[in-house]
């Protein structure tokens, strides 16, 4: 019984440690901006993930 909560625990959080995508709220491509700086950092660290235009949500 143990072992099967220990799978399922690292099942959940491989899904949160391993995102098929994210959604970067305030992105900006503006150097020097909050939004940019997560961005690029995000990147940056190894998240190799695509990113969906429609996800990198900026102010309009």
């Amino acid at each position: 019984m143990v072992s099967a909560l220990s799978k399922s625990n690292h099942q959940e959080l491989r899904i949160f440690f391993e995102p098929k995508s994210v959604a970067i709220v305030g992105a900006s491509r503006t150097p020097g901006k909050i939004g940019n700086y997560i961005l690029r950092n995000n990147l940056k660290l190894g998240y190799s993930g695509p990113i969906p235009h429609r996800l990198a949500i900026g102010p309009r």
